[in-house]
């Protein structure tokens, strides 16, 4: 898997190792959910607002707009979770997911170099 030089800086700082948060899919890098977290809370990211975009949970479909903050630095962005893209019982918990873990690696800037593995 070849990490890019922006995701090595980042990683660095939070003092992760690759190897324990990062996972290759498709071609893709992808960094697990939990350490998206604790990024995101080192980082100081503020979760300003969630809320339903779209609801249909008879038939699993759920779209989370959320809304953060890193100092001057703000983000709008969406987790989606329906039958095409969620074989889970919980589409609102990974439209959820989805939504902050996109807003944290966009505030920490890595989101493009790396994905949430929940998407």
């Amino acid at each position: 898997m070849r990490i890019d030089p922006v995701v090595e800086k980042v990683l660095a700082e939070l003092k992760f190792n690759p190897k324990d948060c990062l996972w290759e899919k498709h071609s893709a890098v992808c960094m697990k959910h939990r350490y998206i977290e604790i990024a995101g809370q080192h980082k100081g990211v503020i979760i300003n607002e969630l809320s339903e975009v779209e609801k249909d949970s008879s038939n699993g479909v759920v779209s989370i707009k959320c809304t953060a903050s890193l100092g001057k630095a703000k983000v709008i962005t969406y987790g989606e979770a329906s039958p095409k893209n969620n074989k889970n019982a919980y589409p609102y918990a990974m439209a959820e997911k989805r939504a902050i873990d996109r807003a944290i690696l966009k505030l920490i800037g890595i989101h493009g170099f790396v994905y949430s593995d929940d998407e």
